[in-house]
């Protein structure tokens, strides 16, 4: 059963004659004839009585008509949907983040993408780098924001970079220095996310110790952002954050600044390969504006 074949059928009901049904279908009447013969086969009944004066629906035709008008409206109403995502006036897109970028540059893209885009529904996922890059890839994602590296594993691109920083318990004694030397960590314990979960900043500051010739006292790995503040404020240990997650406020633990600074982390944007709507290009290019002059 085809979509013209549905046409054609309300036309002639609504017209009751097969020659104005054509004329309004803009074909000639035989064409119009066999259509209707053929819903009628695929039917397995009569859905018009058709005289000399005209056309008149069966009591087949009569219950047909109802449920044919019904799925020429949403066939309408799904290429109207259609061609408004197409233009970027509706639809959605998921974006998957690390935490850190919460606080960072995710308001200020969003803030530009839906001055852009305001009919279309962004759907926020919070993840890790590696769960999201294989959620592109997975296309359970649009677009990520996460750290940069990412070997290759999906279309990206950096657009800022963010500072380190150390999550102290408030009652530690270096929670009265202004600035945590890399020195003043020697025998303190470390609390990290696992590599697994967040690589670049595992690896980055074992890096980070080992040029000191400082082996770091890994009390407990934690995979999210909001455990590792949990444990600090609990006295646990101490933790390096990107400068993002300061805005996130923990009772019991207090940001200190590193004298001795780990290499910036690269914030980067990335998007699904095989993508070709212009809401995942609009946010994307939303991403690069957004972070203009951000970059150091």
């Amino acid at each position: 059963m085809e979509l013209r074949h549905l046409r054609a059928f309300v036309t002639v009901a609504e017209e009751r004659h097969f020659g104005r049904a054509a004329r309004e279908l803009h074909i000639s009447q035989p064409p119009l004839s066999h259509q209707i013969k053929q819903l009628e086969q695929e039917i397995g009944g009569q859905l018009f009585s058709r005289t000399t004066h005209g056309a008149t629906l069966t009591h087949v035709g009569r219950a047909f008509l109802e449920e044919a008008r019904k799925v020429l409206n949403q066939a309408e109403r799904a290429m109207a949907e259609a061609l408004r995502a197409k233009r970027g006036e509706g639809g959605s897109v998921s974006v998957g983040f690390v935490v850190p970028i919460v606080n960072g540059v995710l308001p200020k893209i969003l803030n530009l993408f839906r001055h852009r885009f305001p009919g279309v529904q962004v759907v926020l996922t919070e993840c890790s780098t590696p769960s999201a890059l294989l959620a592109l890839a997975a296309a359970e994602l649009d677009v990520a924001l996460v750290y940069a590296p990412l070997d290759g594993h999906a279309p990206a691109e950096t657009i800022a970079r963010d500072q380190w920083m150390m999550a102290v318990p408030s009652r530690h004694r270096l929670a009265n220095r202004r600035v945590v030397r890399r020195e003043d960590l020697r025998d303190e314990a470390i609390l990290m996310a696992p590599r697994r979960v967040r690589p670049v900043l595992f690896d980055r500051t074992i890096s980070w110790f080992t040029e000191a010739g400082i082996t770091p006292r890994i009390a407990q790995e934690i995979p999210t952002v909001h455990g590792l503040l949990g444990l600090v404020a609990c006295g646990a240990g101490l933790c390096f954050l990107p400068r993002g997650c300061q805005s996130l406020k923990c009772d019991g633990v207090v940001y200190r600044e590193l004298a001795d600074q780990l290499p910036p982390l690269e914030v980067a944007i990335a998007w699904r390969a095989d993508s070709t709507s212009p809401l995942v290009s609009g946010f994307v290019s939303a991403g690069r504006e957004a972070v203009v002059g951000m970059k150091q």
